[in-house]
């Protein structure tokens, strides 16, 4: 309870106190909810190297069933390009891609995150080019979407 006697729930992911229009899911859910489930338990971080672009942040995993996932963050002002490599990893047969930007963040008719795009045969070794604009996320996947 709200000290002065309403029922605000501010804090997390939705408020659960309000009414059907106040229950939508916040911005914030999506990179989070994008994390734990691109980002396993008992999954192993790979060590990464982003050079010559300040204000870019890099993590990336593997797990036992060999999948893989990368979430690369643009926390800087300005948009830029990216070329994805990534060592020992050559030729991805699918690799999803998930956008968090103020413009391009896709979810489905329940605010859950869905695939923007999909690369098929995707050539890690030779690199995937990535025009990403500033304060954004993107991440990419082997892992195959819920539906």
């Amino acid at each position: 309870m709200h000290p002065t006697g309403k029922e605000y729930k501010t804090w997390g992911f939705y408020n659960m106190k309000g009414g059907e229009e106040e229950q939508t899911l916040r911005p914030w859910f999506y990179p989070y909810s994008l994390l734990c489930r691109l980002f396993p338990v008992g999954c192993t971080i790979l060590e990464t190297e982003c050079t010559d672009n300040w204000g870019i942040r890099v993590l990336a995993m593997e797990n036992d069933q060999d999948q893989i996932s990368m979430v690369i963050v643009n926390n800087s002002d300005d948009d830029v390009t990216l070329t994805l490599l990534a060592d020992g990893i050559q030729v991805v047969q699918t690799l999803y891609q998930y956008n968090y930007w103020e413009q391009d963040r896709p979810a489905d008719e329940n605010g859950f995150p869905v695939v923007k795009t999909v690369y098929e045969h995707a050539d890690l070794g030779t690199g995937l080019h990535i025009e990403m604009p500033a304060n954004g996320i993107v991440y990419f996947t082997t892992i195959q979407p819920n539906h």
